[in-house]
C-alpha cells in the first residue's frame, strides 16, 4: 500500500487508473456534489455508483449493493473498485473488495480530513451489524491511497472537526512536538492542514500499524477514546439523532482520561491539558443514555472479551493499551463527565 498526495485535480489523469480494464467508482450522494465534479474531467471512463451519505449505511445491504454491480461489470480480481468518499465509504468498499471474488483491488480517494489523516490507512475495513460498529470487516490494504488535500475545502466547519479529533488522539499517543503543534492550534478550518501535517498523522498511525497489522497488542494504542466512544456513537445512530464520528471519539476521550486520572496514572497536569484542549474546540455533548444500555454496548465491542480492555492515556505521549476496566469506573467517569458539563 502507498499513499500519494496530488496537489492539482490534473494529476488524477496521470497516476495509471487507465492500466485497469474496468473501473467501479463508489461514492455517496454529498461527495457526488461537492467532490466528484472536481476531479470527473481527469479521470478515465467508469462506472458510478451512488450510496446513501451516513455511518447507518455502511451495512451488509451496501456492502451486497456493490458485490451485485461488481457482478453485472463482470469485474474480476485485476479490475478495479474506486472508494471515493470518508471513511464510511473506504470502510465499506474496501470490505467489498476485499471479498469479492476472494479479493479485488480497491484503491481509495479520501475526501473528508477523517479519512485523509485516519479512516483511509492502516487496512481495517468493515461494516455495522445489529447495532454495533465494525462488527464485520477484514484487515486489507487497498491498492494505492490518493490524497487531494483542495477537498477540504468543501467541508464544512463541524466535519474539519470531526477529522481534528483524530488529530488530537494521534497527538495524545505520539505527545512530543505533535502535541504541542496541535495544542497550538487556535482555530480549524481548511488551511490549518497541510500536506506535511497531514503525512506527520498519517506517520503516527503508520508506525504502530507496521508493528501489529492485525491488532493483536501495539495497535490497540490507536483505540484511544474509541472503546466508550463508539458505545455512544451506535446508540445515538439506534436513536436516530446520529452525531459524527469525531465527535464520539472525543467524548470517548475524556471519559477515558476521566478513568485513567482516577484509577491508573494520568497526572492532574496531563489531564488539565486534554481536558483544556478538547474545552477550546468542541461542545460537550449530552451521554442521554443510561449506564447499562453503555455498558451492553460495550460487551459487544470487538475489542473485549470477557474483560472490558480499554486503551487509556497514562500522560501525552504515554498510551497504555489493555487497560482492565470495570463497569463502575465507567459509570464514575460518565457521572463526572456530566458535572463537569454543567
Amino acid at each position: 500500500m502507498t499513499h500519494l498526495f496530488l496537489e492539482k485535480a490534473k494529476e488524477f489523469s496521470s497516476i495509471g487508473f487507465e492500466k485497469q480494464a474496468k473501473l467501479l467508482l463508489v461514492t455517496d450522494e454529498n461527495v457526488k456534489k461537492h467532490c466528484y465534479p472536481l476531479i470527473q474531467a481527469f479521470l478515465p471512463k467508469h462506472q458510478l455508483m451512488l450510496i446513501a451519505a451516513g455511518d447507518k449505511n455502511k451495512n451488509l445491504e451496501n456492502a451486497q449493493a456493490i458485490w451485485n454491480r461488481a457482478l453485472e461489470l463482470n469485474l474480476g480480481r485485476n479490475d478495479l473498485i474506486i472508494a471515493l468518499g470518508g471513511g464510511v465509504i473506504s470502510d465499506l468498499c474496501g470490505f467489498a473488495a476485499s471479498t469479492y471474488k476472494r479479493g479485488t483491488n480497491c484503491s481509495y480517494i479520501p475526501t473528508s480530513l477523517m479519512a485523509m489523516v485516519d479512516a483511509a490507512h492502516g487496512g481495517k475495513t468493515g461494516i455495522n451489524l445489529g447495532g454495533v460498529k465494525n462488527s464485520v470487516g477484514t484487515f486489507t490494504n487497498p491498492k494505492n491511497i490518493y490524497i487531494h488535500v483542495p477537498f477540504l475545502n468543501t467541508l464544512s466547519k463541524a466535519e474539519l472537526y470531526s477529522g481534528f479529533a483524530e488529530a488530537v488522539k494521534h497527538g495524545i499517543i505520539e505527545g512530543k512536538s505533535l502535541w504541542k503543534t496541535i495544542e497550538n492550534r487556535t482555530t480549524i478550518n481548511a488551511s490549518s492542514f497541510t500536506p506535511d501535517f497531514i503525512e506527520t498523522l498519517i506517520q503516527v498511525k503508520l508506525a504502530i500499524v507496521e508493528a501489529d497489522f492485525k491488532e493483536s497488542n501495539e495497535r490497540k494504542k490507536l483505540n484511544l477514546g474509541h472503546s466508550i466512544g463508539h458505545a455512544i456513537e451506535s446508540l445515538y445512530l439506534e436513536k436516530a439523532t446520529p452525531i459524527s464520528h469525531g465527535q464520539a471519539v472525543i467524548t470517548g476521550i475524556v471519559l477515558e482520561s476521566f478513568i485513567a486520572h482516577a484509577h491508573f496514572d494520568l497526572n492532574d497536569e496531563d489531564l488539565n491539558t486534554i481536558l483544556r484542549l478538547i474545552s477550546t474546540h468542541y461542545d460537550w455533548i449530552d451521554i442521554p443514555f443510561s449506564d447499562d444500555a453503555i455498558l451492553q454496548k460495550l460487551s459487544n465491542d470487538k475489542k473485549n472479551t470477557d474483560q472490558m480492555l480499554f486503551t487509556l492515556p497514562m500522560g501525552i505521549g504515554n498510551v497504555q493499551q489493555n487497560c482492565e476496566v470495570s463497569a463502575l469506573q465507567v459509570a464514575q467517569a460518565i457521572e463526572l463527565y456530566a458535572k463537569y458539563r454543567s
